[in-house]
């Protein structure tokens, strides 16, 4: 009868530990980058690379003050449309726009009526955070944090 018992520990044991290891602590499925992409981003922090060093340097990044009545957001709609919003103490503005994921989802790539495709590479993505750094400026690398409202 010992027997048993010994052996049936370690058993219900690993048992045990393969239902908890299938287990997802998050039930949702993983989004793509596209599905987490849709829905209102307010710019937080924005940065210029002065020195031309290929890095966000602190003395280089701009951040939105907290209490800012400032607006800056990006909304994406899941159709690939989307609106960019600008609003301070001298204009209110909103303007049309059209977006989509690329490279392999290593790049957001939006489109303004009238200006040129900019592809911003993604950084760094999660459902709420998102870090963007555009090389097309020739001055020097442009970086923009989103948080997702």
């Amino acid at each position: 009868m010992k027997k048993y018992r010994v052996i049936g520990v370690p058993v219900m044991i690993l048992g045990s530990t393969l239902v908890l290891a299938s287990c997802s602590k998050d039930n949702d499925p993983e989004l793509s980058r596209k599905e987490m992409m849709v829905g209102t981003w307010s710019i937080v922090q924005v940065a210029h690379d002065n020195n031309n060093n290929g890095i966000a340097d602190p003395s280089e990044i701009l951040t939105v003050p907290p209490g800012s009545t400032d607006v800056n957001t990006e909304t994406f709609n899941a159709n690939g449309t989307g609106m960019v919003r600008i609003k301070n103490a001298a204009a209110d503005t909103t303007i049309a726009m059209t977006w989509a994921i690329t490279g392999d989802d290593a790049y957001l790539e939006v489109t303004v009526p009238g200006a040129p495709t900019v592809n911003n590479k993604i950084l760094n993505m999660t459902k709420t955070d998102l870090q963007l750094e555009n090389s097309t400026n020739p001055d020097g690398k442009d970086w923009t944090w989103l948080k997702k409202q």
